[in-house]
């Protein structure tokens, strides 16, 4: 009756509170960072918001070891060149089932690795028998790409996968839901009661009973079941159900195919999965359980007894949490016999298995009474959590600040901290135990180069930065230097010079507890040596620089390295030509400057030399083209343009060289009337033919004709003037005689 009225007015207030609630979750959420935390049966694994991917504990018995373990036996360890992303994508999550794991890109890549006995990393491998054991290669270290044995829809990608026991399941975008691996319990959800193993992901989506535009929009995956949420709020079960996990009052009959949960007509908005029990949370903030019970899993308050108080149908566990006034559960997780609840005060419950310690108590009694440990985090007053991942027997934390917690059993190294360490009964802060975070401004280089200049950024994964360290360059990326060590800055590039070959450039950082991280860069391809030019003749006579040759010439570029070519330019216009060639042959008159060019852009030193197979000849007089040897002009300034660079000139019937100020293919000479001879004389000594110049001046600017011209009047003047001061002289004598 209380639920009734209660539901009565939740649907009169219920826009009223979603619209507060939105406001209050962005703001909650508005600080997260994005990290995504799982845990396996005894591994865990983290992915940072920077990208990095985190690995410790085991699958079995099997460590997981980065490549660079042989020098740092601490865990974590990084994975995260175990894929290699397409351009521009991002590692979206990581997930884990008991002894395997994927890795989820925001593209709707998926990468999977691990236990792969019944087929549950999604490979398309081959199953196998010895004896009444299968085998599907069992463990595979390295992380296989599975996304195309998807069978996608148009534009649609995955956005979610997790694991189970023996079996895994993926949802794509459009809501389709995919499964893999063993179908002992039905847990594939295929319809079938025969057990297979199914290596490659199937679609199941056909088999899900959804009204017209539902959608499924999350997973949950317990050991041999599953639970699906729809965007209207419904949840869809199948799989085991010996315990009554399903929660459909059918305990002991499993479903082979997905059926939809009564729910008391509430709408579902987060679902979780224990080994054998699951977790609903609704829109009326009522938590319910169902499944095994016996380690107070489904926190009903009763006193613990492993048979016999399992739950078919959901039991509502909310009702048993001390919550303050107004506090609401927002989320819900499961390990294998226990589980946890988050609340909008940010505070954290726990409840069931407590052997190792997983609950987070300071005990290790397992309870089925929720107990809030909030308190026993050692959070700072400003951090708050953000997402727990829980395992067979441990827990783990991330905080907003980007701080990393972890407790309960470690036999396995699962909880990040030493082996010698077997149990941690309260969350510990693990942070400073992962590997600093290093990064290249330059990763390397596909190409040579001179030098480089590299800048390091080191940070732990809160982002706590680290700002000295050690370096050294290393010819080899796989054995760590021993004696070549600098010291170094986070402030300061590190430089490359003069280097020739192969580069890895190793960085070594000290942590807080003083152990050594190392990390190493790719490939840089550094040369600083100058390619070198051999240059001779076509019948292998050397040609010596600034040696003037009449016949080809053949220059071949050499260097240390694949790559080099040619430069060169002619008469010293314009810049260098470069060819993409290492031999070439001149055949062109010209003076050359040639130099080679490695793909490091080191250069030669420049090598001149001239080939001249032709005599010189005139191509314009005061710009007039040339057509024969002679040419009539009436400018006594000649501008004469030549085919080549000239040394001189032979005026005339001159046995000596008018030589000009400086070598060039255009000079000035000045003529005198009549005309004139002139043979062009080239820089390697070669003489044009005779051309002929026949200058004629106009009247005004004949100056040999005007002298004349003025001599002779001048003369007749005179002339005349003496004639008639003789006869005036005559005139006047004969004029006194009388």
């Amino acid at each position: 009756m209380k639920k009734t009225i209660f539901l009565c007015l939740f649907c009169l207030l219920f826009p009223f509170f979603i619209q507060k609630e939105t406001k209050n979750v962005q703001a909650e959420t508005a600080s997260f960072r994005n990290f995504s935390i799982s845990s396996g049966k005894n591994h865990s694994l983290l992915k940072t918001d920077t990208g990095e991917i985190f690995a410790w504990g085991t699958w079995g018995d099997i460590s997981l070891e980065s490549d660079l373990e042989t020098f740092s036996k601490i865990y974590p360890s990084d994975i995260t060149n175990l894929i290699s992303l397409q351009n521009n994508d991002l590692i979206k999550e990581v997930s884990s089932g008991d002894q395997h794991s994927f890795i989820l890109t925001e593209f709707g890549e998926v990468y999977s690795f691990g236990f792969d006995g019944q087929g549950q990393l999604g490979d398309g491998g081959e199953v196998y028998f010895v004896g009444d054991l299968n085998y599907a290669s069992q463990l595979k270290k390295e992380a296989s790409c599975i996304t195309d044995l998807f069978d996608l829809q148009p534009g649609d990608k995955i956005i979610q996968v997790d694991g189970g026991s023996n079996f895994s399941i993926a949802l794509s975008q459009m809501g389709d839901v995919f499964t893999f691996g063993e179908n002992n319990n039905g847990q594939l959800g295929i319809n079938q009661q025969e057990n297979v193993y199914q290596t490659a992901p199937i679609k199941i989506t056909e088999n899900f009973d959804l009204q017209e535009d539902e959608q499924i929009t999350k997973i949950a995956v317990g050991s041999s079941h599953a639970l699906a949420l729809t965007q209207l709020g419904n949840v869809f079960v199948w799989g085991n159900n010996n315990f009554g996990q399903l929660g459909n009052d059918k305990r002991g009959i499993n479903a082979y195919k997905p059926e939809k949960l009564e729910l008391y007509g509430e709408k579902a908005i987060q679902i979780a999965c224990g080994s054998f029990h699951s977790y609903v949370l609704t829109n009326l903030n009522f938590l319910y359980g169902f499944g095994y019970n016996g380690y107070g899993q489904l926190a009903d308050k009763a006193v613990i007894v492993h048979t016999g108080n399992d739950k078919s149908v959901p039991y509502e566990m909310s009702k048993n949490f001390n919550l303050e006034v107004n506090e609401k559960i927002v989320d819900i997780y499961s390990g294998f016999f226990y589980g946890m609840a988050i609340t909008s005060n940010h505070n954290i419950f726990s409840f069931g298995q407590n052997s190792s310690g997983q609950l987070g108590t300071r005990t290790n009694i397992s309870i089925s009474t929720p107990q809030k440990i909030t308190q026993n985090v050692p959070f700072s007053t400003e951090d708050q959590i953000q997402s727990l991942a829980l395992g067979e027997k441990h827990s783990l934390m991330v905080s907003s600040r980007g701080e990393v917690y972890s407790w309960g059993d470690n036999s396995s190294g699962q909880l990040g901290e030493d082996y010698s360490i077997s149990l941690i009964l309260t969350p510990n802060d693990i942070t400073e135990n992962f590997p600093p975070i290093i990064s290249f401004s330059t990763l390397g280089s596909s190409i040579y180069q001179q030098e480089y200049e590299v800048s390091v950024k080191i940070q732990y994964i809160n982002h706590l930065a680290i700002e000295e360290f050690s370096y050294a360059w290393s010819h080899t990326d796989q054995e760590k230097p021993i004696d070549t060590w600098e010291n170094g800055s986070t402030d300061q590039p590190i430089c490359l010079k003069d280097g020739d070959g192969t580069y890895y450039l190793w960085i070594q950082v000290v942590n807080l507890h003083e152990i050594s991280f190392y990390k190493v860069s790719s490939a840089f391809y550094a040369d600083s040596i100058k390619p070198t030019l051999q240059v001779h003749q076509i019948d292998n006579t050397p040609v010596n620089s600034n040696e003037i040759v009449d016949g080809s010439v053949y220059v071949k570029a050499s260097d240390n390295n694949e790559g080099v070519k040619i430069a060169y330019r002619i008469d010293f216009h314009g810049d260098f030509v470069e060819i993409d060639e290492k031999e070439h042959v001149f055949n062109e008159d010209g003076t050359y400057e040639i130099k080679a060019i490695d793909v490091a852009n080191n250069q030669s030193d420049i090598f001149l030399f001239r080939i001249d197979t032709q005599n010189p000849y005139i191509l314009s007089m005061n710009q007039d083209l040339i057509q024969n040897n002679t040419y009539f002009t009436r400018e006594k300034k000649l501008t004469i343009q030549s085919s080549e660079l000239v040394l001189g000139y032979f005026l005339n019937d001159q046995d000596y060289i008018t030589a000009l100020n400086e070598e060039s293919d255009e000079f000035t000479i000045q003529l005198k009337k009549g005309k004139t001879t002139i043979r062009l004389v080239d820089i390697s000594g070669k003489v044009s033919q005779v051309y002929e110049i026949d200058y004629k001046p106009y009247f005004l600017e004949d100056t040999e004709l005007l002298l004349w011209i003025f001599g002779t009047t001048a003369s007749a003047i005179i002339l005349i003037v003496v004639i008639v001061y003789t006869i005036r002289s005559k005139k006047q004598i004969k004029n006194g005689l009388k």
